[in-house]
């Protein structure tokens, strides 16, 4: 979060403040405890942005294209090892990746020969995301987890605000962690 906001702002002091709100978001708090899959993807996809920028303003400052390129490649890898690292990451990937793209057709049609091997390389990443939703939609581990699965979407909705609320409390943070909150799958000790 540090070098992605430093980036991004050109102050080391912002970059503190963004790392810090990081380390103590009850969100990170929790899941960063016992490294499960799902606090993988925002370290993957903050790498995406972070390579992604920095290729961009390699671009910008003449430096060596072998070094733009390769930035830009570690961010698409990065994006797709996000993907794969948590199953809910398919939900946002295309749509972000649609939206980039727009905002950056300026650089992508200036780089009309790398922007093709991006997106060889984005299609190549799909491949095996693609086969398994064709071949096995209903065993697909996001079909297993959704919080849609059972319930109408208005429950579905105000479930998650709820669970989200309670995140940011005293019992949560401090004492029982996620025990006993809706679709934990681990008994607590007591």
């Amino acid at each position: 979060m540090f070098f992605l906001t430093k980036v991004l702002y050109r102050n080391n002091l912002t970059a503190i403040f963004a790392a810090f709100l990081t380390a103590i978001s009850p969100w990170h708090i929790q899941f960063s405890r016992f490294g499960t899959e799902n606090i993988r993807l925002p370290f993957y996809f903050g790498l995406f942005l972070l390579f992604f920028l920095l290729g961009i303003q390699k671009s910008e400052a003449n430096q060596k294209l072998h070094k733009q390129r390769l930035f830009l490649a570690l961010s698409i890898i990065s994006l797709f090892l996000g993907f794969y690292s948590y199953t809910a990451a398919a939900v946002f990937t295309f749509p972000f990746l649609l939206g980039f793209i727009v905002i950056y057709k300026q650089y992508f049609l200036k780089h009309k020969t790398f922007s093709l091997v991006l997106l060889g390389l984005v299609l190549l990443c799909c491949m095996p995301f693609v086969y398994q939703m064709l071949n096995f939609s209903q065993e697909s581990r996001f079909a297993q987890v959704s919080v849609f699965k059972n319930t109408s979407f208005g429950n579905a909705i105000i479930e998650m605000l709820t669970t989200y609320v309670q995140s940011y409390s005293p019992d949560f943070l401090f004492f029982k962690g996620d025990a006993g909150m809706p679709g934990i799958l681990l008994i607590a000790f007591q």
